[in-house]
């Protein structure tokens, strides 16, 4: 009787340790999900741009190029496409949008497009392509307080491909976003609105 119990349990324990290493061993699935961005906040230093889902926030390295864009005057005649990003890791994203202005510009605001890195790619287009780096958080709970985000014209849908195996979603770590008093922050930096007005279109 206690050789049959022994039997039993070594059976159950070794049936359960081949599904523990099943879990654990399963190879990601490559998934491809849509994202809707209507909210853009970036750090009072200027080191940090975040774009706001409802289930994730995304917060990216600065772009120097980008940060001249979003402070010059003609930033109100900008549209912008977003490219795929993709999910280098369980946090780490990469992307790529552009930004184009179809709209004459006065002689001092062309040379300035021009100089922040703006290129004529037709007689009545200047194109500026920008590219990040940066990280994927959870946004739980998160309530972002009305006024305090920047509403775009309209949503971006914006494609992100992932690997993402059984235990991904325990890795995703909780946004450092947090609304302190009336303000958001990120740690102890303030976060505000980006001054941008763009226009959405289909790619």
């Amino acid at each position: 009787m206690l050789r049959n119990s022994a039997l039993f349990l070594y059976l159950v324990l070794l049936s359960l340790n081949a599904c523990t290493y099943e879990l654990w061993t399963h190879k990601p699935v490559k998934i491809i999900y849509k994202e809707n961005v209507d909210q853009i906040l970036i750090s009072q230093d200027k080191q940090q741009i975040v774009f706001i889902s409802p289930k994730y926030h995304y917060i990216f390295k600065s772009n120097p190029q980008l940060i001249q864009t979003l402070d010059a005057p003609f930033r109100v005649k900008l549209t912008a496409s977003f490219s795929d990003f993709a999910m280098v890791d369980d946090e780490s994203i990469t992307g790529n949008f552009t930004l184009n202005i179809k709209t004459p510009l006065a002689v001092a605001e062309l040379a300035d497009a021009k100089m922040i890195g703006f290129l004529e790619t037709s007689p009545n287009n200047l194109q500026l392509n920008i590219s990040l780096k940066g990280e994927r958080y959870s946004a739980g709970g998160t309530k972002m307080p009305i006024g305090k985000t920047q509403v775009l014209n309209n949503k971006y849908s914006v494609s992100v491909s992932s690997e993402e195996g059984i235990s991904t979603l325990d890795k995703i770590r909780a946004t450092p976003i947090a609304l302190v008093g009336d303000a958001l922050v990120i740690g102890l930096i303030p976060l505000v609105p980006v001054g941008m007005i763009v226009k959405s279109f289909e790619k």
